[in-house]
């Protein structure tokens, strides 16, 4: 794996957005430890702002930190899941409130990415429509520190979602379609309540699917 060197911008925001992406990508698979020397070197930046950030995604659920073991890729578990789905469901239910409503052209744009997301070539392609889906939904939203604490958890969530829709095998998956499309039905209904119980039903069997793929790979 080729980590292209770390050169310029904010050191510890470009730090933290690279082994986020690495992370959720998987090039630090879920599981695997963390060598601070090899990847420092790899980064091209000292063992220290490299222990920093990896402290950081700690207290994002990123990564795990076992005493006199150092750093690892945190595992996909069932406990942990059972954490993040349920965290990331109320985020993006209060922001969904928060946004009074979607507007007009923002459906336009939701009905255009489900459409896309049906006829996905690939599952890499689907996860990119998918999260642009989940985006417009909430790009009503103006409260920042809400949206930040959103993006941290869909960095979590993204690692699951990859690990289910991969074992499944197929995709889109035919219940998040349904799922998409009772939520759209909501918001052009002008029914926020109906559009937020449909996401939080979306949510759970997300969860649903994604414990019933971990317990067959004995997560």
């Amino acid at each position: 794996m080729a980590i292209q060197l770390i050169t310029r911008g904010s050191l510890r925001d470009e730090i933290l957005d690279r082994l986020r992406s690495l992370l959720v990508e998987g090039d630090l698979p879920p599981g695997a430890r963390i060598n601070e020397s090899t990847l420092s070197r790899e980064l091209g930046i000292s063992r220290t702002p490299l222990r920093e950030a990896l402290l950081l995604l700690s207290g994002e659920g990123l990564i795990a930190c076992e005493p006199a073991r150092g750093f690892l890729a945190a595992p996909l578990t069932v406990d942990r899941a059972r954490d993040a789905f349920p965290i990331l469901a109320a985020l993006e239910v209060l922001a969904l409130r928060s946004s009074k409503g979607v507007a007009l052209h923002r459906l336009d744009q939701l009905r255009s990415l489900h459409s896309e997301y049906e006829s996905a070539p690939t599952l890499e392609a689907a996860r990119v429509i998918d999260e642009r889906w989940h985006r417009v939904l909430m790009s009503g939203c103006s409260n920042e520190s809400l949206n930040v604490q959103l993006e941290r958890q869909r960095a979590i969530e993204r690692r699951y979602w990859l690990a289910t829709a991969g074992v499944a095998g197929r995709w889109p998956q035919p219940s998040w379609v349904f799922q998409h499309a009772a939520v759209m039905e909501a918001v052009d209904d002008g029914d926020t309540e109906a559009a937020c119980a449909a996401l939080e039903r979306h949510w759970g069997s997300s969860m649903r699917e994604a414990l019933s793929s971990l317990a067959r790979n004995g997560g």
